[in-house]
C-alpha cells in the first residue's frame, strides 16, 4: 500500500503507538449466502458451452456491519458496508481424447467494496480472471489441475476513510493480481 498525501496530519499519526485492543472474537459470524443459475450445451460430442450468472448477498453478511468485541478499552467497528455482488462466468469444454478434458474460461465479479471503505486486510475483488484446466476421467474417478490467472486490481480511496481508525487508508491505493494453481479429484458411485 502506498500514501500519495504527505501533510502534517498523516505524519502526527504516523509516529502514533499501537492501540492494544486485547483479544477480540466474533459474536455475529454470518457468511454469505448465494444464489446460482447456470446453462450447458453440446455444441458437437468434442465441444461444449457452459455459461454461469450468481448473487452473493454480501449486505446480510458479517462483512456489511462487523464490530470486533475486545477485552479492552472499546468494541472496534468495522463497517466495511459490503454491497451485493454479481458474477458472470463463460466457459468451454474440449474432449481431447475419450478420457481427457480440456477447460478454458472467464469469470467477471462486479466490486462489492466501497472505494472510501478501502483496507488491505479486505481488498477490493480481482474483477477479471481467465482460467484454464486439465482432467481425466476413468470408469468412477476423475482428476484435475488447473491455472487461475486475475488480473491486476486497483482501487484507491478518494479522501476520508469511513472505516475508524483508519486514517493512513485515506487517499491510499492497494494494487493486486492473483494467480491461483489448483488441484481436484472425485469419485462416482
Amino acid at each position: 500500500m502506498k500514501n500519495i498525501v504527505d501533510n502534517d496530519l498523516y505524519l502526527k499519526m504516523s509516529r502514533c503507538h499501537p492501540l492494544d485492543l486485547g483479544e477480540a472474537n466474533f459474536d455475529d459470524w454470518r457468511l454469505p449466502q448465494k444464489a446460482l443459475v447456470g446453462a450447458a450445451y453440446d455444441l458437437a460430442p468434442w465441444w461444449k458451452l457452459v455459461g454461469e450468472a450468481r448473487w452473493i448477498n454480501f449486505r446480510r453478511s458479517f462483512a456489511r456491519h462487523l464490530t470486533v468485541p475486545s477485552d479492552g478499552l472499546f468494541p472496534l467497528p468495522f463497517p466495511l458496508k459490503y454491497e451485493d455482488q454479481w458474477v458472470f462466468i463463460a466457459g468451454s469444454e474440449f474432449k481431447l481424447a475419450p478420457r481427457w478434458t480440456l477447460g478454458l474460461g472467464y469469470n467477471h465479479a462486479t466490486n462489492n467494496i466501497p472505494q472510501n471503505r478501502l483496507c488491505p486486510l479486505a481488498p477490493q475483488t480481482i474483477r477479471h480472471h481467465l482460467s484454464a484446466g486439465l482432467r481425466y476421467e476413468h470408469d468412477r474417478w476423475w482428476v484435475g489441475g488447473g491455472y487461475v490467472y486475475g488480473f491486476k486490481s486497483k482501487q484507491e480511496n478518494p479522501g476520508i476513510s469511513a472505516l475508524p481508525l483508519g486514517a493512513d487508508y485515506s487517499f491510499a491505493s492497494i494494487e493486486h493480481a492473483q494467480q491461483s494453481l489448483f488441484v481436484g479429484f472425485g469419485f462416482k458411485w
